[in-house]
């Protein structure tokens, strides 16, 4: 008859939760398997009380039935991470660059969507994507550095210290020009001229986007060289530098 007893009541407790959230009763009585308060219909679903309590019944090595008591705390649902991705775009026809574009010999934009309620200062915008670098973007400007100081190409910090002295930098990057929604980096030297446009703009989303577009000309042999071989780590740094800074700006 015991055994019987036991049996339905695991039953019934097993798959279900002690209601402590609705009921009025306490919860050291309702978990009292012996008490004429156990009622093992009056439970609640876990996902319908988050104070509620497990029941957890079992047998010590004697037959006893342990019964132990387990708050339950809903599972917290996971939300999966979303990386913003900069993309490819055409170049920005209301850029101040935009006389540039003829004749350039590298001509490339990108863009990468902000989150709701980031900053408008272009210049805060700018100098989270090319201030707050990857280690490896940094490894690779020192490599760039040691290779163009053999044919007396100006280093990235020499670049940066010269400009400092005559205005504002981002990075090592010059400040050239500076409006509500756009700001100019750029510089010349003897193998090519580049510039980069920092573009805050609307999109078809009705969100806002950060756009980089990149003017190159070159002047020489050397210059197109040069290029050529900086070409496809240009691209993957612009994009990973918009990445970074919607990741900064993110509140």
């Amino acid at each position: 008859m015991s055994e019987a007893r036991e049996t339905a009541t695991s039953a019934f407790v097993a798959p279900r939760l002690t209601e402590v959230c609705s009921s009025g009763q306490s919860g050291p009585d309702l978990l009292d398997l012996s008490s004429s308060h156990f009622d093992p219909i009056a439970t609640c679903a876990p996902q319908d009380c988050c104070d509620a309590e497990r029941v957890d019944i079992r047998k010590d090595y004697g037959g006893k039935i342990v019964r132990k008591a387990n708050r339950y705390a809903p599972p917290q649902q996971l939300v999966p991470h979303r990386m913003t991705k900069a993309r490819a775009v055409p170049m920005p026809s209301n850029s101040v660059l935009a006389p540039l574009y003829a004749g350039a010999d590298l001509l490339d934009a990108f863009a990468v969507q902000l989150p709701a309620g980031v900053s408008d200062d272009v210049e805060e915008l700018a100098r989270a994507a090319l201030e707050r670098q990857a280690w490896w973007i940094r490894a690779l400007t020192r490599v760039r550095d040691v290779v163009m100081a053999t044919v007396a190409v100006k280093s990235s910090r020499a670049v940066g210290l010269a400009a400092a002295a005559r205005g504002p930098v981002i990075g090592f990057f010059p400040v050239l020009s500076k409006s509500a929604t756009e700001l100019v980096v750029g510089a010349d030297d003897w193998h090519l001229d580049f510039r980069v446009a920092i573009q805050l703009r609307a999109n078809a989303a009705n969100g806002r986007e950060l756009v980089a577009g990149t003017v190159v000309h070159c002047h020489n042999r050397l210059g197109r060289i040069y290029l050529t071989t900086i070409a496809p780590f240009h691209r993957v740094i612009v994009q990973a530098s918009l990445e970074q800074a919607a990741r900064a700006m993110k509140i």
